[in-house]
């Protein structure tokens, strides 16, 4: 479970954030001419990608308008979102580059138009049926654009810099949903807990007990104390970047009394 992110950067400064990152990822789409190339470390080639970071929107964008919540199984939040990546690149089936650049920021613009005009806080379905807010989902739609724009353009070997306050927009909204990507150990006395300082923004608690994991604002003292570069938390958190490099440049830092969780702190969850 999780309790309400208090914090959450407003509506407008993501919506616009969204926008821009739309515009740069049409932009990177045109000028690939390998659409056949494997964007790794995911297992779908560039053009697959970028049907992904368009679909994902129409999406998230349906669901808002709808208020219905996907039906994918009985079974954990990762599971199902890659369940819904597959059913979604099934379903949508364009490929071609030149027709992905040109819908990309149409659909953002609808996300933004939809989703931006709901009630701050409210909750509405996402894509892996689970229930974000309506800040938590335009920043985790900014996160897809960055994220996977990043997995394009390594691939066709153009720069993707991830900016912090784009960063700090999506791990505002990221780190509200960790608790639903907790690996289950089975061990109920299980207990830890963490300070998540992102460098330039908010800081957050996040406990453990068991397999349950609950995040909030920061308060008593924590086993843990992990201090961040938001772009570098973002690249460890989706999967993009190895923690120990990360923590070898002094991008993410542990520290409290007990340092060597920190170690393990990106082996606690499942990348999205």
């Amino acid at each position: 479970m999780r309790t309400s992110p208090g914090n959450i950067t407003g509506t407008t400064t993501t919506a616009q954030a969204l926008l821009d990152a739309a515009g740069r990822t049409a932009a990177l789409l045109a000028t690939i001419t390998d659409p056949a190339r494997a964007a790794s470390p995911t297992t779908w080639t560039i053009a697959e990608t970028a049907a992904h970071i368009v679909a994902e929107l129409g999406t998230h964008t349906d669901l808002a308008e709808s208020g219905r919540l996907p039906q994918l199984g009985d079974v954990s939040a990762p599971r199902r979102g890659r369940r819904a990546n597959a059913e979604q690149l099934g379903e949508f089936t364009e490929r071609d580059l030149a027709t992905l650049a040109a819908q990309v920021v149409p659909a953002a613009a609808r996300a933004v138009d939809v989703i931006g005009s709901l009630p701050a806080g409210q909750l509405i379905p996402s894509s892996n049926a689970l229930m974000w807010t309506t800040e938590q989902t335009l920043a985790l739609l900014l996160g897809e654009q960055l994220i996977h724009g990043r997995d394009i353009a390594r691939a066709a070997g153009a720069r993707w810099p991830i900016g912090r306050s784009d960063a700090l927009l999506v791990a505002d909204g990221a780190v509200w949903v960790l608790p639903d990507y907790l690996r289950p150990a089975g061990r109920p006395g299980r207990a830890m807990s963490f300070e998540l300082r992102l460098r330039g923004g908010s800081s957050y608690r996040l406990e453990i007990a068991g397999d349950t994991a609950t995040v909030g604002p920061p308060g008593q003292r924590a086993d843990c104390v992990i201090t961040a570069d938001p772009a570098a938390f973002l690249l460890v958190g989706y999967g993009r970047a190895n923690p120990l490099s990360a923590a070898s440049r002094g991008q993410i830092v542990a520290g409290g009394r007990k340092p060597w969780l920190g170690l393990a702190f990106g082996e606690l969850f499942e990348s999205p």
